[in-house]
């Protein structure tokens, strides 16, 4: 099954791409995944529009690297980025040899811009714009304040301020990063209508610190106190999805526009979200056991949404295995452009490009993980491989290492395998 489903006749065009990555959002939280008690009304707006993907999934449980793997269709090891990048002046990062997607629209004209979160890397040749990107606005570390850009969790560092427009240092005292991401991204629509353009929009939302504005704030009174301001950041992030599909309408781009939405991996534990270290995390994984960090499904099974008018049909549901290495070779195809040679994605547009069952695989912190069908093969940091049938268990509450060890040895050596190519 290939997700598009057919063409509405020639473009005058390649299409306009935007593609919105959430931090820490978990896929229980948007009302398109069942959520209750979280606003989404224009993400759900986007999944009826075009597919709500239900097997995609992150290259890595932590920022960094799944962000690295986005861009380049690499795993995070062959990215060069397995671990998140420290903070830091002239940290390389991504590689400047490594090749994104902002290179490969490059070739086909497509103007290009980063606005938010970056994390991977402050060297020059590791920077969006070392990176293919005309210009960039945004934040270099992992988190900031989102009114006063302060970057506060690294002891080595000290607080430092943490905002920056194509190289250099700019200030927006008291204006809520959110609400800037959108600015940007409104203006440069603006601004590039007349020709094709790549919009990279990485949000910092819902990533603590746990800073919502008070509108949102009074959305969520009496909802449960760690979650109300994670529910608020996640609603103010929806607000802007929804300024930027009225502002494609207005210009008249929105049929010829592919916007993908994706998180990076699942909701955060760590007492930094909470505003009761003793009450339940903010974020939702939703049927799924674990959580940012974790290679289990809650970790790294994400909420991502496509729409294309005329290529993708309206309100469907995509259940293939999708990675976010096949962002590039996707996004590519749909722009007719060349994908560089040894990526590891696969496009989702071609019928029977994808291998009948391809094997996905992960390493982080310690653990491993590989998915081949609906099995998977999770092993611990410490601890056995442990074997889940994610079609009958997908809150992988079962472990049938036991019953079925020859699966669970064959996905051990396949990982194996996988393993010796990063690992030469």
């Amino acid at each position: 099954m290939a997700l598009r489903s057919g063409a509405a006749g020639p473009r005058p065009r390649p299409p306009n791409v935007i593609l919105v990555y959430a931090d820490d959002l978990g896929i229980g939280d948007l009302g398109c995944y069942g959520c209750k008690d979280i606003r989404t009304p224009h993400l759900d707006a986007l999944a009826a529009s075009g597919a709500r993907l239900t097997n995609y999934y992150s290259a890595a449980p932590v920022c960094s690297p799944s962000r690295a793997a986005l861009l380049t269709g690499l795993s995070p090891q062959l990215a060069g980025v397995p671990t998140n990048v420290r903070a830091g002046k002239d940290v390389v990062g991504l590689p400047g040899d490594r090749v994104t997607i902002a290179e490969v629209l490059k070739t086909q004209g497509y103007a290009i811009a980063h606005f938010g979160k970056w994390h991977l890397g402050t060297a020059p040749e590791s920077l969006p714009t070392g990176q293919g990107f005309d210009e960039y606005f945004g934040h270099h570390y992992g988190c900031i304040s989102y009114s006063s850009h302060i970057f506060s969790w690294d002891p080595k560092l000290g607080p430092v301020h943490d905002l920056w427009r194509n190289g250099r240092e700019v200030h927006e005292d008291g204006q809520y990063m959110t609400d800037l991401i959108t600015r940007e991204a409104l203006r440069f629509i603006g601004e590039k209508k007349d020709k094709p353009f790549f919009l990279y929009l990485p949000y910092n939302a819902p990533h603590y610190p746990m800073e919502a504005p008070e509108r949102w704030m009074k959305m969520y009174e009496g909802t449960e106190k760690n979650r109300r301001p994670y529910a608020a950041m996640v609603s103010c992030m929806d607000d802007s999805i929804g300024q930027i599909v009225a502002k494609l309408r207005e210009l008249g781009l929105l049929e010829n526009a592919l916007i993908i939405f994706a998180s990076d991996n699942g909701p955060s534990d760590e007492v930094r979200t909470k505003l009761d270290p003793k009450g339940p995390r903010p974020g939702s994984a939703g049927p799924f056991r674990g959580s940012k960090f974790s290679l289990l499904e809650g970790g790294i099974r994400m909420p991502c949404i496509a729409s294309w008018p005329g290529h993708i049909d309206p309100g469907s549901v995509y259940d293939e295995p999708a990675i976010a290495m096949d962002a590039l070779p996707t996004i590519a195809a749909a722009a007719g452009a060349r994908c560089p040679e040894g990526i590891e994605g696969c496009n989702h547009f071609a019928e029977g490009e994808k291998p009948k069952e391809r094997p996905l695989f992960w390493e982080s912190g310690g653990q491993r993980a590989v998915r081949r069908g609906n099995w998977k093969l999770y092993v611990p940091q410490k601890g056995q491989g442990q074997l889940y049938d994610l079609a009958a268990d997908p809150g992988e509450a079962r472990d049938l290492a036991a019953d079925r060890p020859e699966i669970a040895k064959d996905l051990l050596a396949a990982h194996d395998q996988w393993r010796a190519t990063w690992k030469k």
